[in-house]
């Protein structure tokens, strides 16, 4: 019966309960919400360093911790027992206050003044080209991409509401991972986590004179902590030459170049003949160069195989990417591989290590179109 009262009085005097909160890189959540469950007015909001401390009620036995962004969790309460928490990113709630890339830092769309243009993951992975400039195309307000021709390694041109120059480059400024480059067409689509374009004067402010005519900011994938997990997408196209240009026969050639003739009967002679032997041009067969140069189906194909994971102190991605592309035209192929490394080292709260690294292999075969 002794037992029995002393654990029913321990039970109804509730208890102080600490703990700390991490987001998933490890640093600590500041100003996340800790309340007791079914109790709203019990709450608290974790420090600086993501502790907390919270005074449960004598029927309390639950908390709720949130942060916006992220996924809420609910863990039993134990007086006396320390509680560490790590938050998971919340997809679902991300796109209520999305943060943006801008310059050397980020901040909430809401609060921009500049004209911001975005496109996400979720659209470009579903999107079968080689090239992440292409990958753009009609995608962007303000933003228009031209292909000049139909091959993969063909030049592609970014104007980023419009040219404002007639005699100097008005191609914009590109930022990938937070380095400038020249070009994005070596990037696979696969890899790519979001692309933001800086679209007007302000950019100028962070960039110079170089972003006068636009910044284009590109973020690949990186890893996150957790099990390690392995993507794997295959994509698989054909292309085939269609709306040929209609030809003249033989005959309707040099029936065509009779009318032509200003009269001058011997150059015609010449060329093909008696006028009175014209019909014999027609058991003739003449070549369709157009087809026997693009009558092959082209057959696209791309791998990509992606594996992150981590721990709070280390997180890692590797991609892989492999094109293979033959064209309609024959004796002509394209072949791209892509390797893309991202390691992150975090040795301290305040110091940390990223190392990223691109490598790009190509082999255009046949005449390219860009040369």
């Amino acid at each position: 019966m002794i037992l029995l009262f002393v654990c029913f009085v321990s039970f109804a005097q509730g208890g102080q309960v600490n703990g700390n909160v991490k987001d998933p890189m490890g640093d600590p959540v500041i100003g996340a919400t800790v309340v007791e469950d079914g109790n709203p007015k019990n709450a608290t909001i974790t420090d600086l360093n993501g502790n907390f401390t919270l005074q449960l009620s004598p029927n309390g036995r639950q908390v709720i911790v949130s942060y916006v962004g992220m996924k809420s969790q609910i863990l039993n309460a134990t007086p006396g027992l320390f509680l560490t928490i790590s938050l998971q990113e919340d997809d679902t709630t991300l796109s209520e206050v999305e943060v943006v890339t801008v310059g050397y830092g980020v901040a909430r769309r809401r609060d921009l003044t500049g004209s911001i243009s975005s496109v996400g993951e979720k659209t470009l992975r579903h999107i079968t080209t080689t090239n992440a400039a292409s990958a753009i195309t009609g995608r962007l307000a303000g933003v228009n991409v031209i292909t000049t021709q139909g091959s993969p390694d063909a030049d592609v041109t970014i104007r980023v509401r419009g040219g404002g120059s007639i005699t100097q480059n008005n191609d914009p400024l590109f930022i990938v991972d937070g380095f400038q480059v020249s070009s994005i067409a070596d990037i696979p689509p696969t890899d790519i986590e979001s692309v933001d374009v800086l679209k007007d004067a302000s950019s100028t402010a962070i960039y110079g004179a170089k972003g006068a005519n636009g910044v284009i900011l590109v973020t690949t994938k990186s890893g996150k902590s957790g099990k390690a997990e392995v993507s794997f997408n295959a994509t698989l196209g054909l292309n085939r030459f269609y709306n040929e240009t209609e030809v003249l026969s033989p005959y309707e050639y040099v029936y065509l170049q009779r009318e032509l003739d200003n009269g001058t009967t011997a150059s015609f002679f010449d060329r093909y003949g008696r006028w009175e032997d014209i019909d014999i041009y027609k058991s003739r067969q003449g070549t369709d160069w157009q087809k026997k140069l693009f009558d092959r189906t082209g057959c696209k194909q791309s791998y990509n195989v992606n594996v992150n994971g981590g721990s709070n102190d280390l997180v890692y991605s590797l991609s892989y990417t492999h094109d293979d592309e033959t064209y309609i035209m024959k004796s002509s192929d394209y072949k791209r591989d892509n390797l893309n490394v991202k390691l992150s080292k975090k040795f301290r709260p305040n110091l940390r290590l990223d190392f990223n690294s691109k490598m790009t292999y190509r082999v255009v075969n046949g005449p390219s179109v860009s040369a």
